[in-house]
């Protein structure tokens, strides 16, 4: 019988797939048609819609890191992704085919193999992630509470925090970070940061803070110096590895996991599409569709402040709506196969069971 999750971290997952559509209503859409030579109000929220989204992709690894420190790794919890980016990858795939009449090479090797050619970043690194936590875990096991966390911040050093202020280029570094984050929720779950878990409210608070002034510094500063650079680039300290984002969403994660254990069927079921709300609006063949022609995000500029920040929230919501109803359909017409890949009594769980207990006793015995 399995443990009823609790809903409060489900709603956070809900948060941050939020969070993310968020960030890619601003980068995919209205941001390619932004006039950076002012900082108006329209650009300085979209600025902050910006922010939000690194933190929701890391809300993610970091409650990853935390339950799965201390689970062994089983064949479930990857096939059933892997289903769906299928599933998705195909379906959109095949309708751009009949749509265009054309088909090229490379678009098709995409559609057909999304995690091998990372047609989707995030799904590609956080199978990666889910291969390695076995190794990661036995490190985890045998380290040193101390030493596993000056590890883990010296490891955020180099792949957060230099990055970010010394502007360094770290090329295919995704998995790393999420490796980094991995061990932020790892440390998070094992009581190694009990400073943070005991301020984890003020230590999100502030951050936030911390974000916002830093976007609202150059903001003004790219105004008073009239640069275009400057507003352009206003949101430097919070994008990719930003170490702001990633301690906002640990310091989230440890606020959430303090408070007491609820568990709503409901919230658990929508929680349980947050993935394929992303699968679904964040495909290469729907993303320019969506954001230009259906869309068109463009237009949204030449609204007062007011009624840009109303029209953004009402396509956000909008989307996330209507991406949450078409998950809930392919859960239904896929159920029977998506509860065979859960089972661990089924025939591909106990084979990959067995061979990793074979695998193990031989290790063992070397």
């Amino acid at each position: 019988m399995h443990k009823a999750r609790n809903s409060n971290i489900e709603l956070l997952r809900i948060l941050a797939m939020l969070l993310i559509l968020a960030h890619h209503f601003a980068v995919h859409g209205v941001l390619l048609s932004a006039d950076y030579s002012q900082a108006t109000a329209q650009l300085f929220f979209t600025q902050i819609l910006v922010s939000g989204g690194k933190m929701g992709v890391d809300i993610f690894i970091v409650i990853t890191g935390y339950f799965l420190c201390k689970s062994e790794f089983k064949l479930r919890r990857i096939t059933p992704v892997i289903l769906a980016t299928w599933t998705y990858s195909m379906v959109f795939f095949v309708l751009h085919a009949l749509h265009t009449h054309s088909l090229s090479f490379w678009g098709t090797m995409m559609s057909l193999f999304p995690v091998q050619y990372a047609q989707y970043w995030f799904v590609s690194a956080y199978i990666l992630l889910v291969i390695l936590s076995p190794v990661l875990n036995a490190f985890i096991r045998q380290a040193d509470g101390r030493k596993l966390v000056m590890l883990t911040l010296a490891l955020f050093t180099f792949f957060f925090i230099l990055p970010v202020f010394l502007k360094m280029r770290l090329d295919n570094d995704r998995t790393l970070r999420f490796i980094v984050l991995y061990l932020l929720g790892a440390n998070l779950r094992l009581g190694n940061f009990a400073f943070l878990e005991k301020h984890a409210r003020a230590t999100f608070w502030s951050t936030i803070l911390i974000m916002l002034l830093s976007i609202t510094g150059l903001d003004l500063l790219g105004n008073l110096r009239d640069s275009a650079a400057l507003v352009g680039g206003a949101t430097h300290f919070v994008l990719d590895n930003s170490p702001f984002a990633a301690l906002a969403a640990v310091a989230l994660v440890a606020a959430t996991a303090k408070m007491p254990a609820r568990s709503y069927p409901w919230v658990n079921r929508i929680s349980g599409c947050m993935f394929g709300i992303y699968l679904i609006h964040d495909n290469a063949y729907v993303r320019p569709y969506l954001w230009g022609n259906l869309l068109h995000v463009e237009r949204l500029w030449q609204l007062s402040a007011g009624k840009f920040v109303l029209a953004a929230l009402v396509i956000i919501l909008g989307i996330f709506a209507a991406c949450l109803l078409v998950e809930f359909i392919r859960g239904i017409v896929m159920q029977p196969l998506t509860r065979w890949l859960a089972d661990d009594n089924s025939w591909l769980n106990r084979k990959f069971a067995g061979q990793r207990t074979r695998f193990v006793t031989a290790h063992h015995k070397a």
